[in-house]
């Protein structure tokens, strides 16, 4: 498992801009971006699910 692992890291990358994945900031901002919008659409819902539901005793 280990050997199969090193001789898929071992070739060089074709292109060496694009080489970086996750180093390069905009492949990290973006999914950032969406991570954070559905967290938002989801703490909203709650909230609005929590506002309809709840009942003061």
């Amino acid at each position: 498992m280990t050997r199969r692992f090193s001789t898929r890291r071992t070739p060089p990358s074709p292109a060496p801009g694009r080489a970086s994945g996750a180093r390069d900031p905009s492949d990290i901002v973006v999914p950032a971006l969406i991570a954070s919008a559905i967290a938002l659409l989801v703490t909203v819902f709650a909230l609005l699910l929590w506002r309809l539901f709840w009942r003061p005793t």
